[in-house]
């Protein structure tokens, strides 16, 4: 049974992965534009970095936090950091989604938006996690390998 689900779960990532890229060239080809790109990658990975990082710098702050209260949100000099880095992010994501829907329609930058905040948001932050463990098993490798030439010397 656990074959199958896993089976399961890659044909229907596959499917996804088709479907998306299919939505991204017909957007390509209706509006010259495309929601699926490395520069909307980068940017939304950063956004949703900024957002991470500044609820964890709110939520850390917050602890020790004796400040004004307003709506239920504790503003102090450390927790304005946290509130700043999460603005900033909502600014890039409202930024992002205007563009989308200046380029495209409304209907079009509706779905091709919230598609595209999960998908990239979900893609960019497993990807630095990918990222560093490549650059870490690199790193072993070039070592062990370089110790190894040392070896035959």
């Amino acid at each position: 049974m656990t074959v199958l689900i896993v089976v399961g779960i890659i044909v229907a990532l596959v499917v996804l992965t088709g479907i998306i890229m299919f939505f991204n060239e017909h957007c390509e080809d209706k509006f010259d534009h495309a929601f699926f790109t490395k520069p909307m990658l980068i940017i939304l990975g950063i956004a949703g970095a900024l957002f991470i990082w500044g609820v964890s710098w709110y939520n850390s702050a917050v602890v020790n936090a004796k400040g004004y209260e307003l709506l239920g949100v504790i503003f102090t000099s450390e927790t304005l950091n946290g509130i700043v880095l999460v603005i900033i992010a909502l600014l890039i994501y409202l930024g992002v989604a205007i563009y989308n829907f200046v380029v495209t329609n409304w209907i079009y930058g509706f779905f091709g938006t919230l598609v595209q905040f999960t998908l990239l948001s979900i893609i960019a932050y497993f990807g630095v996690i990918l990222v560093a463990c490549y650059f870490a098993i690199m790193f072993m490798l070039t070592i062990f390998a370089n110790a190894d030439n040392r070896s035959h010397y």
